[in-house]
């Protein structure tokens, strides 16, 4: 980039300056309970956009999303505590703790 600075008696002088964006903000990671239920293998998955409650991030581009407990089974059966972690382009992250709730297969 280069810049030019006119003082207000017409003297002017030029110079090069790099501006480095740096994006060191983590999301907000927001996180909603919900119920699942088990299938006929008596299993379940859940990722972490299945919980997503609208996580946001400061700079535009995607989110990933990931889960500490992703696969359920009939000892599961109840409520789960569940850390959802929100990741932005720039690596940064933050988690969101949620229920998960178990229900049996019918």
């Amino acid at each position: 980039m280069t810049l030019t600075i006119v003082d207000l008696t017409g003297n002017s002088s030029t110079a090069s300056a790099t501006v480095t964006v740096v994006d060191d903000i983590a999301p907000v990671a927001l996180a909603k309970d919900i119920s699942i239920r088990l299938d006929e293998k008596n299993t379940a998955t859940l990722t972490g956009a299945d919980i997503d409650d609208f996580s946001t991030d400061n700079c535009s581009g995607s989110l990933s999303f990931s889960v500490n407990v992703n696969a359920f089974n009939e000892s599961n059966l109840g409520a789960n505590t569940v850390i959802m972690t929100v990741e932005d382009g720039a690596g940064n992250s933050s988690t969101a703790t949620t229920t998960v709730t178990v229900l049996e297969y019918k």
